[in-house]
């Protein structure tokens, strides 16, 4: 602290010196440059020392929030070649950050005076911290139906609170070691039980995603797909069926739904050029002698189907073609 200390009376020798070179009248010169340069590095360098310290006063944060808008004023000033009013502003400002130095160095040094006179550390409000953490801990547990017995650390507890009151030290000391070491043990059965909750909800998602799957790969076999991505399916469903892990259930079914994406932009494509076949064999049937009754509901047929894949509805497009399909079938029979 005595460095800074040092550092900043240099600070504010320079700037006197500068100070009084900087002329009369209202002009602008390098000296403002040097004079902003100084305070604004000596502002910072109190904004450390104070984010740093313990037991900041609500005086020296109220006298910093007093050299902050100084030196706001000083810039202001020096922006308007007010001569008289940055100097004012400038020795306004340096003084204030010296007396916050001063005050910081004597926060310093009563610190260290306590910490010295102060042998024996605060076991009471350790034992305090520990106890409310304990409690959260308690809640987590509850909240996700974990199974811990915490009657040995509640025991723990009560005796290191007699060990305090009796003030043994010694005993109280490896009484908090042990009270920490069972926390970590606490810790580690929330986290594992946790782990294990969430790779059972990631089995149970990864099974009823199976059964979607198998409806996708009927869909790709219906609509003829090529093996190569029926293939893939198949594969990406047993890896799916077989991870217990959930970043490895994750992988397995982003690849299905890459997959799965391909098969909804496509089929309904296939869809409309199975509609054009259907279509020049129907226009084919009406020069025979089939029977027109069969054309014509198959034409309509194709209006409603059209639709249907407009509107991306699959289920009820799906459906429309398989019975075109059965009509074709009776007028080439």
């Amino acid at each position: 602290m005595r460095n800074k200390i040092t550092f900043f009376a240099i600070f504010a020798l320079v700037a006197t010196i500068l100070l009084g070179s900087i002329p009369n009248q209202a002009a602008a010169s390098p000296e403002d440059d040097t004079l902003l340069r100084i305070s604004s590095q000596a502002h910072e360098e109190l904004r450390i020392q104070i984010s740093r310290a313990d037991n900041v006063t609500a005086e020296i944060e109220q006298l910093f929030q007093q050299g902050t808008d100084e030196l706001a004023a000083l810039k202001e000033a020096i922006r308007n070649e007010d001569t008289s009013a940055k100097r004012e502003y400038f020795l306004a400002t340096m003084h204030t950050f010296k007396k916050i130095t001063s005050m910081i160095s004597d926060l310093s040094s009563a610190e260290s005076t306590t910490a010295a006179a102060s042998v024996i550390p605060d076991y009471q409000s350790t034992l305090e911290r520990m106890e409310k953490y304990i409690l959260n801990l308690k809640t987590i547990a509850e909240r996700h139906g974990a199974d811990i017995d915490f009657t040995e650390i509640n025991g723990l507890f009560d005796s290191t609170n007699q060990q305090i009151q009796k003030e043994q030290h010694d005993e109280t000391k490896e009484s908090i070691d042990q009270i920490k070491r069972k926390i970590g043990e606490i810790n580690q059965m929330l986290r594992e039980k946790a782990q294990q909750k969430i790779a059972d909800r990631a089995r149970i998602y990864a099974q009823q995603y199976v059964e979607r799957i198998d409806k996708t790969i009927a869909e790709a076999e219906e609509l003829e797909y090529s093996v190569e991505i029926i293939d893939k399916l198949k594969e990406a469903k047993g890896k799916l069926s077989e991870s217990s892990e959930p970043n490895q259930i994750i992988i397995e079914i982003k690849k299905i739904l890459s997959i799965k994406e391909q098969l909804d932009l496509s089929k309904f494509d296939r869809i409309i050029s199975r509609v054009n076949q259907i279509e020049e064999k129907l226009d084919a049937f009406s020069t025979t002698d089939s029977d027109p009754s069969i054309i014509e509901e198959a034409r309509a047929l194709m209006l409603e189907l059209r639709t249907y894949a407009d509107e991306q509805n699959y289920d009820d497009a799906q459906s429309t073609l398989r019975v075109l399909m059965s009509m074709l079938k009776q007028l080439e029979n």
